[in-house]
């Protein structure tokens, strides 16, 4: 992608970064490999995801989220954590649609 002139933003798993290291433009990444860990990449790319989507200088930008893996494989898809983390994924969806002036929410 930036040899042909596009940016890349991406925000998220530490490993994008080795899988894809000329694709990416910008790169928000956060340690992956630990599966109890249900937040930190989840959270980092909530504090960066609508900020870099506001600066409309990314011609793609990804945003991968892993508490909703992490909480299946350490606790199982029936787990209440499991319904916090899709929770807090929707919330996010609302917040993205939203923040970018074309609202898909029904509560808005």
């Amino acid at each position: 992608a930036k040899a042909s002139g596009r940016n890349v933003t991406f925000m998220g798993d530490d490993t994008w970064l080795g899988l894809y290291p000329r694709l990416l433009t910008k790169a928000f990444d956060y340690p992956s490999l630990n599966v109890k860990d249900l937040h930190t990449v989840d959270n980092g790319v909530v504090t960066n995801l609508l900020p870099e989507l506001r600066k409309y200088d990314a011609d793609f930008v990804v945003g991968h989220f892993l508490g909703v893996d992490h909480v299946g494989h350490t606790y199982g898809p029936t787990h209440p954590t499991m319904a916090e983390k899709l929770l807090q994924l929707n919330g996010v969806l609302r917040y993205v649609l939203c923040g970018k002036g074309v609202c898909l929410c029904p509560s808005c």
